[in-house]
């Protein structure tokens, strides 16, 4: 099902690109297979199969990223259409992430609820914010931000960031590599969305960014790669591996890279 929302997502941002590519026809197919999609596939009464993430987390991102992509190219004939596949989106986003302080919260889901945490914690929250934005819900979009800032906070146990700088997910394991970054990074994306909505993120925790950035991120990156020790089944990947983890983190990092370089250098 994700492959399917991935391929509109592809063509969505090769419309926006390629000017040979955004013809009438090309915005319509994206229109129909999202409706096709929404319809039939990722939609209330539906109940999550096989990997809970994609239904949670994987779907809903790219679901949120292709209609921002389209939401400027809509005709006056096509506003209806494209209003009732954001809301078949928000209604099934909702289905499954009613709260992105809680995993398999949903009606949809079929496993047990548990607390989010980490990285999983902030993509959730990406995705109630999304759904917030879409339906200018200010109660969504509080509860995301409201979500974030204890990700942040150091532990001294389990899942997050700890004062000497490590990283943990899943429990026990290593995982600045992947997870951390996708939590540093998810944040970020968090920070450029609101900017200019006049929406407040004073919390204190906010400031920790920047020390993770030196004390957790960088410490495992050598020559552009990032070490197979804190990216644990991503190791796996054959497609991805140290090199292709770490041009990932260099690039989610450079979201904050201008006011943390400021702040070093006492400005």
């Amino acid at each position: 099902m994700k492959a399917s929302f991935d391929n509109l997502k592809t063509m969505a941002l090769a419309y926006n690109s390629f000017a040979d590519l955004a013809t009438d026809a090309m915005r319509d197919d994206i229109l129909y297979g999202l409706e096709f999609m929404l319809k039939d596939y990722y939609a209330t009464g539906k109940s999550s199969t096989g990997n809970w993430w994609e239904w949670e987390i994987g779907v809903p991102k790219v679901l949120y990223d292709t209609l921002s992509l389209m939401e400027g190219h809509i005709t006056d004939a096509q506003q209806a259409q494209f209003a009732g596949i954001v809301t078949m989106a928000n209604d099934a986003t909702r289905w499954f992430v009613p709260d992105p302080r809680w995993q398999h919260y949903g009606e949809g889901a079929t496993r047990e609820p548990m607390a989010a945490e980490g990285a999983n914690k902030v993509d959730l929250s990406l995705v109630v914010l999304m759904r917030g934005a879409f339906e200018q819900n200010d109660a969504d979009i509080k509860m995301a931000i409201d979500a974030l800032p204890t990700v942040l906070a150091p532990v001294t146990k389990a899942n997050g960031f700890y004062d000497d700088g490590s990283f943990i997910q899943h429990a026990n394991i290593p995982y600045i590599g992947t997870y951390g970054v996708t939590l540093l990074s998810g944040i970020g994306k968090v920070m450029n969305a609101i900017t200019d909505t006049g929406i407040d993120l004073s919390d204190p925790q906010y400031a920790m960014i920047d020390e993770y950035l030196f004390s957790a991120v960088e410490p495992f990156m050598y020559e552009g790669k990032m070490m197979d020790a804190v990216s644990g089944r991503a190791i796996a990947r054959g497609w991805v591996q140290n090199h292709g983890e770490g041009r990932s983190a260099s690039m989610r990092c450079c979201r904050f890279m201008t006011p943390a370089a400021l702040r070093c250098k006492g400005g």
